[in-house]
């Protein structure tokens, strides 16, 4: 894909050329040229009985007595019209003038331009008009419409107009004011006397006033012409005649007699010049080949869209070539062809050849098309633009080799030169038309073409495993302007699927279909300056790696492309095609990870479908623009689990059209309930907002059966019981309303929950009448159950979330707003509530707090209750609840906004949800309440989490935290119980508040808490631990039943008990509490030990045969049995519960007797204490000597050995002498070297008692050191 500057600009600059548009009521024209180039008038909004209203913007007026008149609701249309009336003594007209409004003579020639008149006829009784051609008798019903005339005035009415005659179109000219002084011009056209309504078109040429006729019956919407094939059976009025000026426009005229009320009636007079757009079609999306190289085949290096205003002949067709080298487009192309086509992507199968094209040096071709059928009409738009009639293409043969000389850069053009307008080349009669645009479009002669020749085992580098240019090679591509195709050309030299271990960097990549299912493995990138290209018919993929596109990607028809485990990534800073001409529904361009970059927009043409994989992410990043502007596009975000689904990471840039989002329902018994939902995308409009919008709920009936009031009568499925699927939580009120009707199209805005009954799909099951189609989905039988859903992968359609969601609060304190995860992709609940973090000052401090509670409520259906996630102590969060929301997901927050009614300046009361707090790597760590979740699992303070279960499915769950800065009341920690549907279970604080999380003190030796239980249906329940944090083994909890004064541990135990609602004294809130009391630890060590080391430190140890958390072990010290120290830092306990050994050593031992013992200090202060161990340090011992970094120890040498260390390394022989205090050389030893890390050892045992210095010395004989020692 060629990125040129210039190319843009001429673009844009066609763009910016479009003629500017005035609108007055129903007229449309042109307000920017002088004289205007157009005037559209349908009458609408026209004023009955003012004339000057009719036509205001071309100063119209009507002759008095009128015999035309506005009607409304009118035969010809069902609206307005002109219509006639009865007047049989009268003739009279309508005047206006198509330049102006002034109401004077235009006085514009018509001879420098192709102009062309259009209006809607009908004859509304089928008896014929009379002929008027020696002038009009009043009450003989007849009609002129004066295309062009110097002023009305009888028979000195000189000028043009066409008329209906009996059934024949004639166009007449009166040139004096005898009444024989006129000349008839036969179209040859007729207008049955019917009561059809006919559009009738006259295009006049700018050459010698030469005429053609066109007659749309909008009945049958036949059209005929004067000729509709070549434009030469043209009607030669000529340029003047007698006192009529042929060429000069002043008035237009509609004049009329009748004795028959609305005989006639006209509408949509339209005048307008006739204009040919040539625009020209750069993108590899349409088929054209921005890449030119040797020997290609069918290449269609331009193309161009006509764009047509007016009835238009083509005649001739002259392309200009242009390039940077010689011999022209003659040095790339051997041969080439004119085509046309009606499709957007051009190819040599869908077009229609229309003549050869002779590619010389010379650098124009001139193609004929004089009897090539090549007439076109273009139908006028208000706005002035024109109409796409038909593409045109060249498609030529690429010479192998190339001419010398030839040009690297190719531009091509439409001529619009005089000499180039087919007037030139044949006889007159062939009206030249005007041009809008030089069409110009630039390719690139490419580099060379390397082909895989599937060669046993081969990798990319491997010798042979491409030809280059159809020719065998040794070498492979590597270079920006290499043209790479696989399974284009059949593979010649075996099986093997090209493999890319390192990185590369070519031109363009093509798959095709000569080989089956080309694969390509990538070990690390492939970087595409130019286009990847999937030909027709192939099934082609890429394994691992990235693969970088900087030009565009075309799918071709019946193609596929599959690049499921690997990451691509569109780089380019320009703007990038993406097209996809596979027009199945299943998805046949299948991406991982797909990034976009580098800025400019990514446009995805219209059709095809793309998909996303359940673990594959899409980016955005550069402030790139990622376009979907066709509704027939679709690019599905695919989802096939509760916690595998695709993702959009942040966008930095934007996403401007739809998506298809899935979100997976899990089904089953149990989750026949309410979901807790959100839409990730909005519908409301099919145009980008940086705002966002809301979605449309009756879509849900896409996939989900919604019943609601009164049934089909408000927009919801049919049922017996009309049950509310659909429910809106108000805040203020803290209820949920139905909604009520669908007919309304009610929506819910971006960031915001809603409920939905689910039911599974649209599948009816059971017993079918007309009343409930949906059988016992929506009707118990009387004898069984509702049916059981089944699990549902919904899609939201519509323009994804992107950017910051609000929500904006109250200002009391506790409401719950229903807020959403409103993005395509995972959302940190932690992210959530840390952005609502502020300072809050009273007079006399300051202090952190948040605008929103620190927990998340997510509804979850299958145990009919509230998961609660809590972030400061995420082990406390109930029922399922996680940090991670999944995309689709609504949850509950509480306000902390009025926090000044304590004297606190006010908080913020905006929720801002941004792009920031998505979190794409923990999909797999979210909760997915519309399906399954799993409890966390967290070392955290003091946590018990309790359950009521009725079954495996139905259950509520609360925790409580042991936090000495909580409260007994409810605070900020404490998650408030929102009730559920089965059962409800909570604590009950001391201001008579319900919690699922209770955070509370534990200051002395026990705390009792009350509980509340509710259930729906008499039955067994149960109390059960379903966690415990690790600290919490200091505690025993006992759950009291005062009703049957049972206690049990229920950190060790599951309690079940009888409920019936019929004795209030089995529910409610007094029946059990939770005791929570200290549990000393017991003792945990043995064998605690003491000596002395060699080295004159203390040696303590011991061991412990169990594992209690929190509980330290501390030695002590003492020189008697009382006055005890501590002796260095206190020891944690290992987490194990087998045996571990500990080791304390002391170097601050004293002289004398040692006193030893070990405390161990339990959370609570509870201390248990060892026997006594004792080490005995000689007051005789001298210090240790060490000197010069030697250390000889031990001194005094009690036994047989002593050692000496270095703290230095010393290699080579090492000679050691021992002398007494008469300087006698009593030993005399050598050893092979001396170090830091082994001591040398001596024997001394043959030694009297005494005093003896040690010599060392190196090989060198150089003395290290002398050490004193005594041997005792």
């Amino acid at each position: 894909m060629k990125r040129n500057l210039s190319k843009l600009t001429f673009f844009l600059l066609i763009v910016l050329l479009a003629l500017s548009l005035k609108t007055q009521a129903q007229e449309y024209y042109d307000g920017t040229n002088t004289p205007r180039q157009y005037y559209y008038n349908n009458l609408e909004a026209a004023t009955v009985g003012s004339p000057t209203t009719f036509m205001t913007a071309a100063g119209s007026t009507s002759s008095s007595p009128a015999t035309i008149y506005l009607k409304t609701n009118s035969s010809l249309n069902g609206s307005q019209s002109f219509s006639t009336s009865a007047s049989a003594a009268n003739i009279g007209y309508l005047k206006w003038n198509f330049f102006g409004s002034a109401g004077t003579a235009a006085n514009v020639s018509l001879g420098t331009a192709a102009w062309e008149w259009e209006f809607d006829y009908k004859n509304t009784t089928g008896v014929a008009p009379n002929d008027n051609g020696t002038g009009m008798v009043a009450g003989q019903d007849s009609w002129r419409y004066w295309l062009f005339a110097n002023a009305y005035n009888g028979q000195t009415t000189y000028g043009m107009y066409v008329t209906v005659s009996g059934t024949s179109l004639v166009l007449r000219v009166k040139y004096g004011s005898a009444s024989n002084q006129y000349a008839t011009f036969n179209t040859g056209l007729t207008i049955p006397a019917n009561t059809d309504t006919y559009q009738i078109r006259i295009a006049r040429a700018a050459l010698n006033g030469y005429y053609h006729v066109f007659v749309l019956d909008r009945t049958t919407g036949v059209t005929t012409g004067t000729n509709m094939t070549t434009g030469q059976n043209y009607i030669n009025v000529g340029t003047s005649n007698g006192n009529a000026d042929m060429v000069t426009y002043n008035f237009s005229y509609l004049e009329s007699t009748t004795s028959t009320a609305d005989h006639f009636q006209w509408d949509n007079f339209n005048f307008y010049k006739q204009q040919v757009d040539y625009v020209p079609v750069t993108s590899s999306a349409n088929g054209i080949t921005t890449s030119i190289y040797p020997g290609i085949v069918d290449a269609i290096p331009y193309g161009v869209n006509v764009n047509v205003r007016g009835d238009i002949f083509v005649g001739v067709f002259v392309i200009n070539f242009s390039g940077n080298g010689t011999n022209g487009g003659q040095a790339l192309f051997t041969s080439g062809s004119l085509y046309k086509t009606s499709s957007s992507v051009f190819s040599k199968t869908t077009g229609t050849k229309i003549a050869d094209v002779s590619i010389n040096s010379a650098n124009t071709s001139q193609v004929s098309m004089g009897n090539s059928n090549e007439y076109y009409y273009g139908a006028p738009n208000t706005d002035g633009s024109r109409t796409n009639v038909v593409n045109y293409f060249l498609l030529a043969q690429g010479r192998n080799p190339f001419y010398n000389g030839y040009s690297t850069s190719l531009s091509y053009s439409i001529s619009n030169t005089n000499s180039d307008t087919y007037e030139q080349f044949y006889s007159v009669g062939y009206y030249p038309y005007q041009w809008s645009n030089v069409s110009s479009a630039t390719s690139t002669v490419a580099g060379d073409v390397w082909d895989w020749t599937g060669k046993t085992s081969a990798i990319w580098t491997t010798s042979g495993a491409w030809t280059k240019n159809l020719s065998a090679s040794t070498l492979y591509p590597q270079v920006s302007t290499d043209i790479v195709r696989i399974g284009v050309v059949a593979y010649s030299g075996g099986t093997t699927q090209p493999s890319a271990t390192s990185s590369y960097s070519i031109g363009s990549l093509t798959f095709g279909s000569a080989n089956s299912a080309p694969t390509l493995s990538i070990g690390g990138s492939i970087t595409l300056s130019d286009d990847l290209t999937i030909n027709a018919n192939t099934a082609a993929s890429l394994t691992g790696g990235t693969l970088n596109i900087g030009g565009d990607f075309s799918n071709g028809t019946g193609a596929t492309f599959a690049a499921i485990s690997s990451t691509v990534n569109f780089t380019s800073s320009s703007a990038q095609a993406i097209t996809n001409s596979n027009t199945s529904t299943t998805p046949s361009v299948t991406f991982k990870n797909v990034n976009f970059s580098g800025g400019g927009t990514k446009t995805f043409g219209s059709g095809g479908y793309y998909s996303v994989s359940p673990t594959g992410v899409l980016k955005i990043s550069n402030a790139t623009v990622v376009s979907i502007p066709s509704t027939t596009t679709h690019l599905k975000f695919l989802a096939n689990s509760g916690t595998a689904y695709a993702q959009i990471d942040q966008v930095s840039g934007s996403i401007q059209g739809n998506i298809d989002y899935q979100v997976y329902f899990t089904g089953g018994s149990t989750y026949r309930n309410y979901r807790s939902m959100a839409a990730p995308v909005y519908n409301n409009t099919t145009t980008y907002s940086t705002t966002n919008g809301t979605y449309k709920l009756a879509d849900l009936k896409n996939s989900f059966i919604i019943t609601g009031p009164s049934g089909s009568a408000n927009g919801f499925d049919k049922s017996t019981n009309n049950g509310n699927t659909l429910k809106l939580y108000n805040s203020s009120t803290d209820n949920f309303s139905p909604v009520s009707s669908l007919s309304t199209a009610p929506t819910v805005a971006t960031g915001k929950g809603f409920y939905m009954y689910f039911r599974g799909d649209r599948t009816p099951t059971g017993t079918v009448t007309n009343a409930d189609p949906f059988g016992s989905k929506t009707n118990k039988p009387a004898s069984g159950a509702y049916a059981v859903p089944e699990n549902v992968t919904y899609t939201y359609t519509g323009i994804p979330n992107q950017g910051n969601i609000s929500t904006t609060f109250g200002t009391k304190d506790n409401l719950f707003y229903f807020v959403a995860n409103p993005y395509a992709a995972t959302l940190d609940g932690d992210a959530v509530i840390a952005s609502t973090t502020f300072t809050a000052t009273t007079s006399s401090t300051s202090y952190t707090s948040h605008y929103i509670g620190t927990s998340l409520w997510t509804w979850n259906p299958s145990a009919g209750a509230f998961a609660i996630y809590d972030q400061t102590t995420p082990a406390a969060s109930t029922n399922g609840a996680k940090r991670y929301i999944v995309p689709g997901q609504g949850f509950f927050v509480k306000a902390n906004t009025n926090v000044a009614s304590t004297g606190v300046v006010a908080s913020p009361n905006v929720l801002t949800i941004t792009e920031s707090m998505k979190s794409t790597g923990n999909n797999s760590s979210a909760v997915r309440l519309l399906s399954t979740g799993t409890p966390v699992v967290a070392a955290d303070p003091p946590i018990i989490r309790l359950q009521l279960a009725k079954n495996a499915f139905i259950n509520d769950e609360i925790a409580v935290v042991l936090w000495n800065t909580a409260k007994d009341s409810l605070d900020m920690g404490d998650a408030v119980h929102m009730n559920g549907d089965y059962m409800n279970l909570t604590t009950i604080t001391a201001d008579n508040k319900y919690l699922s999380i209770d955070k509370r003190p534990f200051n002395g030796t026990k705390t009792v808490i009350p509980l509340y239980i509710n259930v729906a249906v008499d039955s067994i329940y149960t109390f059960k631990k379903t966690y415990l944090s690790n600290v919490m083994s200091n505690y025993k909890v006992t759950l009291y039943d005062s009703l049957l004064n049972n206690k049990v541990e229920i950190t060790n135990i599951d309690y079940s008990f009888n409920v019936y609602r019929a004795k209030p004294e089995t529910w409610g809130g007094k029946r059990f509490k939770l005791i929570i009391e200290q549990a000393p630890a017991p003792v945990t060590f043995f064998e605690f030990k003491g000596k002395l080391n060699t080295d004159k430190t203390g040696l303590l140890t011991w061991k412990t045969n169990r594992y209690r958390i929190g509980t330290t072990y501390q030695v002590q010290r003492a020189p008697d049995t009382t006055s005890f120290a501590d002796v260095g830092l206190a020891q944690y306990g290992v987490d194990t519960s087998g045996v571990s050994a500990y080791i304390m050593t002391d170097s601050t031992i004293q002289q004398g007797v040692n006193y030893y013992r070990l405390v161990q200090t339990d959370i609570f202060g509870n201390k248990s204490y060892s026997n006594y161990v004792t080490i005995k340090l000689s007051n005789s011992v001298e210090p240790v000597t060490v000197k010069s970094g030697f250390r000889l120890f031990p001194n005094p040498v009690v036994g047989s050995n002593f050692s000496v260390i270095s703290d230095k390394t010393y290699n080579g022989k090492i000679t050691m002498r021992i002398y007494n205090t008469s300087s006698e050389v009593k030993m005399e030893n050598s050893f092979n070297q001396l170090n830091s890390q082994e001591a040398i050892q001596q024997n001394v045992s043959g030694l009297r008692y005494g005093v003896y210095v040690v010599e060392l010395k190196d090989a060198s004989n150089k003395v290290l050191t002398t050490l004193k020692f005594i041997k005792q």
